[in-house]
C-alpha cells in the first residue's frame, strides 16, 4: 500500500472475495491507495464483511481470516482485447518497456502497471517483445483481477460509515418510538439502516432525525 500511496482510479469495478474464496458484493466506484491501506467509495462500500470478521476474531480470541479486493483494473476491455495489444505492443520498434507501455496505452499509473507485473510475476524491466504467452496471459488477469490482501478496518475512530444498530420492526415506523419503552426514540445511525457512500447515510440520518424530533413535539 505504501507504494502505491497516493493513486486513485475512478473507472475501476471492485469485488470482495471472502476468506473462502466466495465473492461477496461488488461496486463500480473509485478507489484510493493511501499509506494505511485502500480508501475511497469503492472499498467503504464492500468494508461491512471485513469490519464484521474483525470484531468476531477479537472476540473469539482468533486470528483474523482476509478478505481481498479484486480490482479490475481496465473494466472497458475484455480480455482477449489487452492479449491483442500485449501482442501489438511486441510488434512495435525499439522494443518498449512493458510497464511504461502499459501505463500509457491503459492510461494507468506506472507504479500500478508495476504491482500487476508483480502478481503475474514479470520483470518490471521486461522488454514487451520478450513477453512469453504464459506470462501474457498471467499479466492479463493481473489486469483484471489485481489483489489486495484486507485483514481489517482503522476502526470506529476513523469509520465515516457505521452498520448494525436497533432493528427495525423494534421501532413505530411513523414516529420512530421504541415499541413498549415509553418516552424513547431513537433515529439516526442507531437504526439498523445503511446505503452506499454518497450521502444516503446523512439523508437516512436527518430525515429519521426530523420523523422523531416532530413525534416528541406532539
Amino acid at each position: 500500500m505504501r507504494e502505491l500511496a497516493g493513486v486513485s482510479l475512478q473507472e475501476v469495478v471492485v469485488r470482495l472475495r471472502a476468506p473462502d474464496g466466495d465473492e461477496l458484493a461488488r461496486r463500480e466506484r473509485p478507489v484510493v491507495f493511501t499509506h494505511r491501506g485502500i480508501s475511497g467509495p469503492g472499498a467503504m462500500d464492500l468494508s461491512e464483511p471485513v469490519a464484521r470478521e474483525e470484531a468476531e476474531a477479537t472476540s473469539n480470541r482468533r486470528a483474523r481470516r482476509a478478505h481481498a479486493l479484486v480490482l479490475d483494473l481496465v473494466p472497458a476491455l475484455e480480455r482477449e482485447e489487452l492479449r491483442a495489444r500485449c501482442l501489438e505492443a511486441a510488434a512495435l520498434p525499439g522494443a518498449p518497456l512493458l510497464a511504461a507501455w502499459l501505463a500509457a496505452e491503459l492510461a494507468l499509473a506506472r507504479r500500478l502497471v508495476e504491482a500487476a507485473l508483480a502478481q503475474a510475476r514479470v520483470p518490471a524491466e521486461l522488454r514487451a517483445n520478450v513477453l512469453a504467452r504464459s506470462a501474457r496471459h498471467a499479466l492479463v488477469e493481473a489486469l483484471k483481477g489485481l489483489e489486495v490482501p484486507v485483514d481489517g478496518t482503522l476502526g470506529l475512530d476513523h469509520a465515516e460509515v457505521t452498520a448494525g444498530g436497533l432493528a427495525l420492526p423494534a421501532l413505530d415506523p411513523r414516529t420512530l418510538r421504541v415499541n413498549g419503552v415509553p418516552d424513547l426514540w431513537v433515529f439516526g445511525e442507531l437504526i439498523d439502516v445503511q446505503g452506499p457512500i454518497g450521502g444516503l447515510n446523512f439523508q437516512a440520518a436527518f430525515a429519521t432525525a426530523e420523523l422523531a424530533a416532530r413525534s416528541v413535539a406532539r
